[in-house]
């Protein structure tokens, strides 16, 4: 028997140990990293004040500031995570990695359908991806974003698969609803793949005919998952359509306001990297394919016309690279809905490899994906609010009831670990901008122990403003890199 005949028996039976072995490979190390600031601070601190108030249909950072730049689906997993299992940092991610897990299965699902000589090849590629790994690792909207969009277009193949059967129907319906999902977790950004996926279908319409793809069912569980929750929250503040859509969405695509690689280099510099480095280990054989494509472009048009994969891959990938390549706010996470076609464009281009050979590198890049992970864990960063907490709970203070951070972006995540509010403070009174109130109003009003941290740019001006305001203060020590003040009689002592 040949090496590569030996190999085939456990690939045999992949779907039977997929399930646990993946499990496994999604939740490893998930606990053993703190939560990082900005984005995982700020996402779990929303959910915690859902939790605390019992809203959670307006989300809130504090009890004061509403937070709706992203809409709630993320916050509602987060939320519903740590009810269910503690205020853990593998219960806060737990949410991602059983998405990263549920996309591994709709890949593999498709490859049934695309790949179907080795169905099993795009979900190993797919788990063995360095940007889906990393995200799933990571409190952020576009995992659970790219879960939604593997899932309306795995909906939509099986439904093409299935055209000329009953069933077909039910998965059209079923893909409406995770588009639906898929607004509900990121706005807009969530159809991009479904304009490619609308695009594919319009060139088959002869084939499949154009009523395929569409289901009354469907389009009005789309709309109540979608847009339910924006038409709701838009009914006590009517300004927050033109918010989501003006600010969040339009000005972030055609303006440089969020200062994110908005530069004319930027998208080569994002986008470029992230598919070279995201798309590890299989990077070369894509690379290779692509290369191959790219000598021949005479071929391209009949592979057009007569490939549908070709097709529906070609679509889905470049309708939302396009997009994101104009936008003028780029972030690597922001691609990550396109690594499934991926997934399936690189299990095309090992199709001639040995399933050892498939093996190797899957295990290669395996390793290298989990001493990334416990690099993670084993090295503390700055944005760290594990490590800043233990820092500030070893203050000599009886309690802490509030952190505000005076005159710098707040440390939400803070909320996870010392169960307080977290707050920004500005030493500028005429006017105060939002969610910032003045530091010399806001520190006598305030009941409880509250402690302000200020870098050593500002630390001046606070003790001018807080001289001025009430009249005394107190440097009790330094956490990070700030200086940790309390006032006398806020109930600290």
């Amino acid at each position: 028997m040949t090496p590569d005949r030996q190999f085939r028996s456990p690939v045999r039976h992949f779907w039977r140990w997929l399930i646990p072995a993946l499990l496994l490979w999604a939740f490893a190390l998930q606990g053993t990293r703190g939560l990082w600031s900005p984005d995982e601070g700020r996402y779990v601190d929303v959910a915690l004040e859902m939790l605390k108030s019992g809203d959670w249909l307006r989300p809130h950072v504090n009890d004061e500031f509403a937070h709706v730049t992203k809409p709630p689906l993320t916050y509602w997993a987060v939320a519903s995570s740590v009810e269910l299992f503690g205020r853990h940092e593998w219960a806060a991610r737990l949410p991602h990695a059983l998405a990263f897990a549920l996309s591994v299965l709709l890949v593999g699902a498709m490859g049934r359908r695309l790949v179907p000589e080795r169905p099993w090849l795009p979900a190993l590629v797919y788990a063995t991806f360095v940007l889906p790994y990393v995200a799933a690792h990571v409190i952020t909207t576009d995992t659970l974003l790219a879960f939604f969009t593997t899932a309306y277009a795995a909906a939509f193949v099986e439904a093409r698969a299935r055209r000329d059967s009953r069933g077909a129907g039910g998965y059209v319906a079923a893909g409406w609803a995770a588009a639906g999902l898929a607004f509900l977790a990121k706005g807009p950004p969530g159809l991009l793949p479904l304009a490619g996926l609308a695009l594919f279908a319009w060139s088959e319409r002869r084939i499949v005919g154009p009523t395929l793809y569409l289901s009354w069912s469907g389009l009005l569980l789309f709309v109540v998952l979608g847009f339910g929750w924006y038409l709701r929250v838009a009914f006590d503040q009517p300004d927050l359509v033109r918010y989501f859509l003006v600010d969040e969405f339009w000005n972030r695509l055609s303006s440089p306001q969020s200062h994110r690689n908005a530069d004319a280099i930027g998208a080569v510099r994002v986008y470029g990297g992230t598919l070279l480095l995201g798309t590890l280990p299989w990077t070369w054989p894509l690379l290779r394919d692509l290369s191959r494509s790219l000598r021949r472009p005479s071929a391209l048009p009949l592979a057009w016309r007569a490939d549908p994969l070709s097709r529906l891959l070609a679509c889905w990938i470049l309708v939302p690279l396009v997009v994101f390549v104009l936008a003028r706010s780029r972030l690597p996470f922001y691609l990550l809905p396109l690594f499934a076609p991926l997934a399936l464009v690189a299990a095309r281009a090992v199709g001639a490899w040995s399933n050892r050979r498939v093996a190797l590198l899957a295990l290669a890049g395996a390793i290298g994906l989990l001493a990334l992970r416990a690099f993670g864990a084993l090295v503390v960063r700055p944005e760290d609010d594990r490590a800043l907490a233990r820092a500030i709970a070893a203050l000599p203070v009886s309690r802490i009831d509030e952190v505000a951070f005076v005159n710098t972006a707040p440390r939400y995540g803070l909320a996870f670990y010392l169960d307080a509010e977290v707050e920004r403070l500005s030493l500028d009174d005429d006017p105060p901008a939002a969610q910032r109130p003045p530091a010399r109003g806001e520190v006598p009003l305030r009941e409880g122990c509250r402690i302000l941290l200020v870098e050593a740019r500002s630390a001046a001006a606070l003790r001018s403003n807080l001289a001025t305001g009430v009249g005394s203060y107190r440097r009790i020590g330094a956490a990070g890199r700030y200086t940790a003040y309390v006032v006398p009689g806020g109930g600290c002592d």
